[in-house]
């Protein structure tokens, strides 16, 4: 916040750009839930929703597995990202998170694991730009 104040002038730079867009800071339960209530619009894929689940998980593990700064640095970064009411382009942002591709490189020892995320994730590699291709829409 200091940062900020000193960068752009107002300590809230980050909620007033995103006001812009129209997002508000709210609790990431209230970003999720239209995801899971029925005839509910939403903004967002399930893609996004998809990639957002999976990041929790991911997080719930840096917790468990990394050192305590990673696992702190990994929740306020999953929270901010899910705080703004809207999880478009959330597979772009996590990748911010780093302790969890530490962590994805730990259990990558794994040779089952290796052999079944490699695979995994090259096909959703060639599936995005494909989408990606045919201008569609990815993160």
């Amino acid at each position: 916040m200091i940062y900020l104040h000193y960068a752009t002038g107002s300590a809230a730079a980050t909620v007033e750009a995103q006001a812009v867009w129209g997002h508000t800071p709210q609790s990431p339960w209230q970003t999720l839930l239209p995801f899971f209530q029925k005839g509910v619009e939403t903004r967002g894929t399930r893609v996004d929703l998809a990639f957002t689940l999976a990041f929790v998980g991911l997080v719930i593990a840096t917790v468990v597995r990394l050192r305590a700064s990673y696992a702190a640095y990994s929740v306020a970064s999953l929270v901010f990202i899910t705080m703004w009411g809207s999880l478009a382009s959330v597979p772009r942002y996590v990748l911010g998170i780093f302790p969890v591709i530490i962590l994805l490189a730990v259990i990558g020892r794994d040779d089952v694991f290796h052999r079944a995320y490699v695979p995994i994730s090259a096909g959703l590699a060639a599936l995005f730009m494909a989408i990606f291709a045919v201008y569609g829409w990815v993160a």
